[in-house]
């Protein structure tokens, strides 16, 4: 059995629509979706960054945990991800 982490950039959705990133920091549902279906299928494990260019993000999450989880939060009060009004 493998386990698989798929990472996904922003993914605006109805309850995080982040409409004020740039769309080169944004996918749509379909291709986070197709991801999902392609690792499941290739059993690739043990992570999958979509898009590929993320990946190294994943890195620094990992030796750099300090200064990701600032990035982070850089990129959220920039671009905000708080959840819509209902």
């Amino acid at each position: 059995m493998l386990v698989t982490s798929v990472n996904p950039g922003f993914v605006p959705t109805e309850g995080f629509p982040g409409t004020d990133r740039p769309r080169v920091l944004s996918l749509d549902v379909d291709r986070v979706a197709r991801a999902i279906v392609r690792v499941v299928l290739r059993e690739i494990a043990p992570g999958y960054s979509i898009p590929r260019w993320t990946g190294a993000g994943q890195i620094v999450r990992v030796l750099a945990p300090g200064p990701y989880r600032w990035a982070l939060g850089a990129a959220e009060r920039r671009y905000g991800s708080r959840p819509a009004e209902p």
